[in-house]
């Protein structure tokens, strides 16, 4: 019963005319209406209710109680189920084919939605494991098939219903890991040689000191060794006239 209401509090964001919000609403009521009402089946099945426990007596004891069928329960509760599941999830359908998005994210919505098709085929199997149950076909297996399909139907539509939220945060995550691979694949990082090459010159610079250098003689000028030019004094060269 909260999975479908879980369900059509959804839908109201998809509800685009009044129309839509009143079947809805009509929907949240029938909901309400078969939960509550199959709860109290279960609960006042038998009038006193001690005869639950006391039918199957030998001798059956005579308190003139009156209990319903349960199989005749089983089969309108299940064929319920499945004509309600089926209106439900086909109604966001409706909602969205006049809804102008992308071919993908309609697609994408209407498969979240096909999941609820699992819930109606867990109601069918449950209807047949009811049917087996009734013509007294092993009856521990069949009775224990009703709760599981039930199980099953509950479950499978609660994964559903958090089908949307899972789909966002995995959309998040999957970015973020995206991002940072793609930051790290593509981070500039330093070469073997490069690193070797400034290791030794910050090796070098570290241990070639003014101080360690061997200080020049006295003798020695201590102008800087550069490019010295000499002059020369060229005498004139006399040259002999032949007589």
């Amino acid at each position: 019963m909260f999975v479908k209401h879980a369900w059509l509090t959804f839908y109201y964001g998809l509800a685009r005319t009044r129309l839509q919000r009143y079947f809805t609403h009509f929907m949240q009521f029938v909901a309400a209406g078969f939960g509550i009402s199959s709860v109290l089946v279960i609960l006042l099945q038998c009038q006193p209710l001690s005869h639950v426990w006391t039918k199957d007596l030998v001798p059956p004891t005579e308190d003139g109680a009156k209990c319903i069928n349960l199989i005749n329960f089983f089969y309108a509760n299940s064929i319920i189920m499945i004509v309600n599941d089926t209106v439900m999830y086909m109604m966001p359908v409706f909602m969205l084919q006049d809804v102008d998005m992308l071919r993908g994210h309609r697609w994408g919505i209407y498969a979240l939605f096909g999941i609820g098709g699992v819930v109606v085929l867990a109601s069918i199997l449950r209807l047949l494991a009811v049917h087996q149950l009734a013509q007294g076909h092993h009856f521990s297996e069949s009775y224990a098939l009703v709760f599981l399909w039930a199980a099953v139907e509950n479950h499978v539509g609660i994964c559903a219903a958090c089908g949307g939220a899972i789909k966002q945060k995995s959309l998040t995550a999957y970015d973020n890991i995206r991002r940072s691979y793609g930051s790290i694949r593509h981070k500039s990082w330093p070469t073997p040689s490069l690193v070797s090459r400034s290791q030794n010159t910050e090796d070098r610079s570290y241990y070639e000191r003014t101080d360690s250098l061997p200080t020049p003689s006295l003798g020695v000028d201590r102008k800087d060794a550069g490019m010295r030019t000499e002059l020369y004094d060229l005498q004139p060269v006399e040259t002999q006239s032949a007589v």
